[in-house]
C-alpha cells in the first residue's frame, strides 16, 4: 500500500468544510486541521503511487476552497 502526505492550504474560513469533502473520499485515511504553515494535513493510501497521485490530483485539488498543495510520498514503509 503506497502512502502521501498532502499538505493543504485553503481559502480563509473553509478549513473544516474542506476537511469534512475530503474525509468523504476514497483513498484518504485521515484529514486533520493543522496549526502552522498549511491548514490541514492530509493521508492519502491507495495500491500504488499512482493512485495516490490520482487522488491527489483529483479529488484534491478539485475541491472547493483548496488553494495549494504540497504531496510527499513515503518511500520507506514497514
Amino acid at each position: 500500500m503506497a502512502r502521501g502526505y498532502v499538505f493543504v492550504d485553503t481559502e480563509v474560513g473553509k478549513g473544516q468544510t474542506v476537511r469534512e469533502h475530503l474525509l468523504q473520499t476514497q483513498g484518504i485515511v485521515a484529514a486533520d486541521l493543522v496549526m502552522g504553515p498549511h491548514d490541514l494535513v492530509v493521508i492519502v493510501e491507495e495500491p500504488s503511487i499512482e493512485e495516490v497521485g490520482r487522488v491527489v490530483v483529483r479529488d484534491v485539488h478539485g475541491t472547493p476552497g483548496v488553494k495549494n498543495t504540497i504531496t510527499m510520498i513515503v518511500i520507506n514503509r514497514e
